[in-house]
C-alpha cells in the first residue's frame, strides 16, 4: 500500500549556472543541467539579451552559394568604428553606428582565410601566401597603402654585388659603424636609410597568416617558415607612423631573423598580450604565442636593440674604443620561455582577453591563461586548465577541424564561444559564459576555494560565422552577411520584425531529499517575473534521467499590453496529464514514478522563470523486471513526449 506522504521539491536561485559535469541527481538547487537561450545575470534564469540586425548591405550582394566568409576585424578610426570583412575575396567596411557598407575592393583570394589586425592608425588584411592590403584613414574615407605582397627589391651596393635591399642595408650600417665607432646603431641605421633610392623603400613584406600588433610593432607567424616561426616589424615611429609596415629590422644580419616555439609545439596559431605579471604587474606584458600544442612567451615590450655606451682609453698613446653594453636587445638576452606543453588551440579567432585572463577555444575546450610569466622573484604561476566541464555537451560536437573557425568575444564581463558547427562555415551556437554571477574566475592552480563559472548554458537561432568585440559592443556576422548586435531587449530582431526567443530551461533532478525511496509526481508549481508581451510557457518532466520529456497538463499563454510594465504570475500549476499514467519506462516503471523527477520548461518571450516548486507521494516500491524480460525495453515516444533539441529555436 502507497505511504500517502506528501514530499516537496523547491528550486530558486540558479546563479552558479549550467553544470553538466555530474550527473543532475547530485547537482545543488543554485546550478541546472542544461540552458538553452536562458541568462542567469541576476540570479535567475530569464530571456538571454536579442540579436539585433544593424546592416544587411553585404547581404544584398552576397550568398554563401557563391562564396565563403574568409574573416573579419574591427577598425577603430577617428570617424567611427568600422567592421571589416573578407565575403568570397571581396575586402568590405561597414559602419557599427549606421550599418553602411562600403566595398573595399577583390583584394585576396578565395582560397585562403584572412587575418586582420589594426595597426596604429593602420589596418592589414593578410592572406596566407597570396595578398597583403594595408588600408589608412585620410579625410573621411579608406585608402588603400599597400597591395598585394610586395616583391623584393634589388640593390646595387658600392662592392658591386647584387644584394637584397636588407642585406645590403645591414651591410652599410655595419661600414658606418665600423668608420665611426663613437655613431650610435640607431644614428647608423638613420644614415643608411636615407641612403637608400626611392624604389628600394620597402623590403618583401612576408607572407603570413596569425597577426598581432603588440609593442608598437606588427608580429606576423611566417608562411615562409611553416608557421613555427613569426616575425616582427620595425617599430611604429612618432614621426613616421608607416615604419610598422616596414620590416628591415626582422632581416638584419645582427638583429633581425625570425622567432619560434619547439617543433614539437606544432604550427603557430593564435597571438595575444595580456598584463604582465613582473614584480610590479603594471602595463602589457610579453606576446603570449599560442600553437596547436602548447604555449610560449616573448618578451618583445623589451628593447630590440641594446644600448651601448661608447670606453675610451689610452696606452701609450694610442686611443682605443670599446662598447659597453648598458641595456640589453632581444639578441642579448632569452626573451622567449615555455609556458606549458599541450592545451593548445586550432583557432586564431578565439582568443579573447578579460579580467586580466585570456581565454581561448582549446582542443578539449575553453581554457584560461591568467599569467604571462613564471617569476621566482614574484611567485606567479601559469595556470591553465580547461574551464569549460560545465558546458561540455557543447563542446565535444566540434572536432579539430571544425574548430579551426571558431570565434570569440567579451564584452560586459560576458565571453560567448561559437559552438556546434554547421556543413559550412556557420556555427549553430554560442556557450555563454557569464564572470559578472561570481567575482572571480577560479582555475586549478590559480589560487582560493572551489572552482565556479557562471555557464549561462548556449544561446542559438543565430547562424554565426563569427563574434567580435567592437567599440564594446557584442557583434555578430552571419552566414549570409547580415551583421547582429547584442540587445538588451530580449527578442531577436531582423528586418525591423521582432521575434520571440524560445528558452529551454533543464533542472537538476530532484529526490525530494528522500533518497532511494520511489515517488509519484502530484504537481509542480511554476513563478514566472518580468514578462513583457506575449509569453507561452511549457513544463515537460522524466524520471531518473528517461530520454523522452512527458509534457504536463497546464500550458499557459499570457499577454502583456504593449508598453505596460512587466507582469508576474505566481503558481502557475502544472499536473502530468491523464494519459501520461499509463506510459512506461524501460523497466516496466509508469513514467510518473521514479526515484528522482527532472523538469524541463521551455517557454517563449520575454520572461524569468522565479521559482519551481515540485510535490511527490512516496509510493510503495516492488523489484524491477529486467529489460530482458520487460516488453518495454524499446519505447517510441508517445505525441505529447520529446527528446530535448538543443537547436529547436531557428531564430532570425
Amino acid at each position: 500500500m502507497a505511504d500517502q506522504r506528501e514530499l516537496t521539491a523547491a528550486i530558486g536561485l540558479q546563479h552558479q549556472g549550467m553544470d553538466a559535469s555530474v550527473h543532475a541527481s547530485t547537482l545543488p538547487a543554485t546550478k541546472f543541467a542544461r540552458g538553452i537561450n536562458i541568462a542567469i545575470r541576476g540570479g535567475h534564469v530569464r530571456t538571454r539579451p536579442g540579436f539585433h540586425e544593424f546592416s544587411s548591405d553585404i547581404a544584398d550582394s552576397y550568398t554563401p552559394d557563391n562564396g565563403v566568409f574568409q574573416g573579419a576585424g574591427c577598425w577603430r578610426t577617428p570617424d567611427g568604428v568600422f567592421i571589416v570583412t573578407a565575403f568570397a575575396g571581396v575586402v568590405r567596411r561597414t559602419s557599427l553606428a549606421t550599418g553602411a557598407t562600403v566595398e573595399i575592393g577583390a583584394h585576396v583570394t578565395t582560397a585562403h582565410r584572412v587575418y586582420m589586425c589594426q595597426a596604429g592608425p593602420f589596418f592589414v588584411v593578410h592572406a596566407s601566401q597570396t595578398a597583403f592590403v594595408a588600408l589608412n584613414w585620410v579625410d573621411g574615407t579608406h585608402v588603400v597603402v599597400k597591395t598585394p605582397l610586395i616583391p623584393e627589391t634589388m640593390y646595387d651596393d658600392s662592392w658591386g654585388n647584387t644584394r637584397t635591399v636588407s642585406i645590403a642595408l645591414a651591410a652599410r650600417i655595419a661600414e658606418i659603424l665600423e668608420e665611426d665607432p663613437l655613431k650610435t646603431y640607431a644614428e647608423a641605421s638613420q644614415l643608411a636609410y636615407g641612403e637608400l633610392t626611392e624604389g628600394d623603400e620597402y623590403p618583401k613584406y612576408p607572407s603570413g597568416t596569425v597577426c598581432c600588433f603588440a609593442h608598437g610593432r606588427i608580429h606576423l607567424s611566417s608562411n615562409d617558415m611553416d608557421n613555427r616561426y613569426f616575425f616582427s616589424s620595425d617599430i611604429m615611429e612618432i614621426s613616421d607612423q608607416s615604419s610598422v609596415l616596414k620590416w628591415y629590422e626582422h632581416t638584419y644580419l645582427n638583429e633581425g631573423g625570425g622567432l619560434g616555439l619547439p617543433d614539437s609545439m606544432g604550427e603557430i596559431r593564435g597571438m595575444a598580450v595580456m598584463q604582465n605579471s613582473t614584480d610590479t604587474a603594471s602595463g602589457i606584458g610579453p606576446l603570449i604565442v599560442i600553437a596547436q600544442d602548447g604555449a610560449a612567451a616573448f618578451s618583445v615590450n623589451l628593447p630590440r636593440e641594446g644600448v651601448f655606451d661608447m670606453a675610451t682609453s689610452s696606452t701609450d698613446g694610442i686611443v682605443s674604443a670599446t662598447a659597453k653594453l648598458l641595456e640589453p636587445g632581444w639578441k642579448d638576452r632569452q626573451i622567449s620561455q615555455v609556458l606549458f606543453y599541450g592545451g593548445g588551440t586550432e583557432a586564431p579567432w578565439s582568443l579573447v582577453r578579460v579580467n586580466g585572463d585570456l581565454l581561448y577555444r582549446a582542443h578539449d575546450g575553453i581554457r584560461t591563461i591568467r599569467s604571462t610569466f613564471s617569476s621566482a622573484s614574484s611567485g606567479a604561476t601559469v595556470a591553465n586548465a580547461p574551464i569549460s566541464a560545465e558546458v561540455r555537451p557543447f563542446m565535444v560536437r566540434d572536432d579539430i577541424p571544425a574548430q579551426q573557425r571558431m570565434s570569440a568575444a567579451s564584452v560586459d564581463n560576458r565571453v560567448l564561444v561559437t559552438a556546434g558547427h554547421g556543413p559550412g562555415a556557420e556555427y549553430n551556437g554560442l556557450v555563454s559564459l557569464d564572470l559578472c554571477v561570481s567575482s572571480s574566475l577560479e582555475t586549478a592552480g590559480g589560487g582560493g576555494g572551489a572552482r565556479q563559472t557562471g555557464y549561462d548554458g548556449m544561446w542559438t537561432g543565430l547562424k554565426t560565422v563569427m563574434v567580435l568585440e567592437a567599440g564594446g559592443e557584442l557583434v555578430f556576422i552571419a552566414e549570409d552577411g547580415r551583421m547582429y548586435k547584442l540587445s538588451e531587449s530580449r527578442w531577436d530582431m531582423r528586418g525591423g520584425v521582432r521575434r520571440d526567443i524560445e528558452c529551454q530551461w533543464m533542472t537538476g533532478a530532484l529526490g525530494f531529499d528522500a533518497p532511494g525511496l520511489k515517488k509519484r509526481l502530484n504537481y509542480a508549481d511554476l513563478w514566472v517575473r518580468d514578462m513583457t508581451g506575449d509569453v507561452s510557457v511549457d513544463v515537460y518532466f522524466r524520471p531518473d534521467n528517461f530520454e523522452y520529456w512527458t509534457q504536463m497538463d497546464g500550458s499557459q499563454t499570457f499577454s502583456v499590453p504593449e508598453g505596460g510594465q512587466p507582469q508576474e504570475r505566481r503558481r502557475v500549476r502544472f499536473r502530468p496529464k491523464l494519459a501520461s499514467h499509463g506510459y512506461h519506462v524501460h523497466d516496466g516503471s509508469l513514467v510518473t514514478t521514479g526515484e528522482t523527477f527532472q523538469f524541463l520548461v521551455i517557454w517563449r518571450g520575454d520572461a524569468a522563470m522565479h521559482r519551481l516548486i515540485a510535490t511527490a507521494y512516496v509510493e510503495s516500491d516492488g523489484p524491477p523486471r529486467s529489460s530482458e524480460e520487460c516488453a518495454f525495453a524499446a519505447i517510441e515516444p508517445a505525441d505529447d513526449q520529446l527528446v530535448q533539441n538543443d537547436f529547436s529555436y531557428t531564430g532570425v
